[in-house]
């Protein structure tokens, strides 16, 4: 499992949707992510977040992305309604890894049917500002304004 994970706080429309999908599966599988803690059953995880020490292996950090990747897409895959096409492909999902000071944006990339999964390793920053600047838009509607961040 990974660190930390930003979640979707899904409206009421989605979330009895996500009720839905899950009322047939057994407790110990019924959530929306490939993980069952409680919190995320009906929250989807948009964002995975690695951290490692500065000594610590970037490669190592990389592969537990990938493999969380993996399970989430094969979580995805078998939650598709039967009628869906199994070639369809899946969102990208995006990745961070903080090693350190330095921050990587990964994007995890579902190659359809056969369950592969690649990672893009996209971009490196040497402070958080710049990327979350990039992932968090700045809005000016109300939702953003009025919401404490």
């Amino acid at each position: 499992m990974v660190d930390y994970a930003i979640a979707l706080d899904c409206d009421n429309e989605t979330r009895k949707e996500i009720t839905e999908t899950l009322k047939d599966e057994p407790p110990d599988a019924a959530s929306i992510n490939y993980i069952i803690y409680g919190y995320l059953r009906h929250r989807p995880i948009a964002i995975s977040i690695e951290i490692k020490t500065p000594d610590s292996s970037t490669e190592e950090a990389h592969v537990q992305l990938l493999l969380w990747a993996t399970a989430h897409f094969n979580r995805l895959r078998g939650l598709r309604s039967r009628g869906a096409s199994k070639d369809a492909r899946l969102i990208d999902l995006p990745m961070l890894h903080v090693h350190g000071a330095d921050w990587f944006a990964l994007f995890a990339v579902d190659q359809g049917a056969d369950g592969v999964v690649s990672v893009l390793y996209i971009f490196l920053f040497f402070e958080a500002v710049p990327l979350i600047n990039l992932l968090i838009p700045a809005h000016t509607d109300s939702v953003w304004q009025d919401t404490n961040w």
